[in-house]
């Protein structure tokens, strides 16, 4: 176990008898490769995240700015509603005003012929 405590304290690539030493580049040069993949799996993996995030940023901002719209034209609309009902109304009322004053014309005439009436019939019987 000698061999075994010594191994420990040695490089990598001191482990290795010059011989054999094209395994451990081997496996070296093999093992950066598939660091290199796995990074450029994570940065595409990473990308791929971030744009998603930034398309439920740009999606959530658009519904909203929609929303707002549609509730600045709906109060809009709602004024319009509110004004044409009041000039209907007062266009209603401008008409009955005037049926109330044709009425209230027909009958002081009314009453006038009736008083007059009345005056004769009282100048008869004196």
């Amino acid at each position: 176990s000698k061999s075994f405590f010594q191994v420990q304290f040695l490089r990598p690539r001191e482990i290795f008898p010059p011989p054999f030493r094209w395994f451990y580049y081997f496996a070296l040069f093999m093992r950066s490769c598939k660091a290199n993949q796995l990074n450029n799996k994570m940065q595409s993996l990473n990308k791929s995240e971030k744009y998603f995030e930034l398309m439920m940023k740009l999606v959530k901002t658009k519904l909203q700015i929609d929303l707002q719209k549609s509730s600045q034209d709906d109060f809009a609309d709602l004024l319009k509603d509110i004004k044409n009902i009041i000039i209907d109304k007062e266009g209603n009322m401008k008409g009955n005003q005037e049926n109330l004053i044709d009425e209230m014309k027909h009958k002081n005439v009314t009453l006038n012929e009736e008083i007059l009436d009345l005056k004769r019939k009282l100048k008869a019987y004196t």
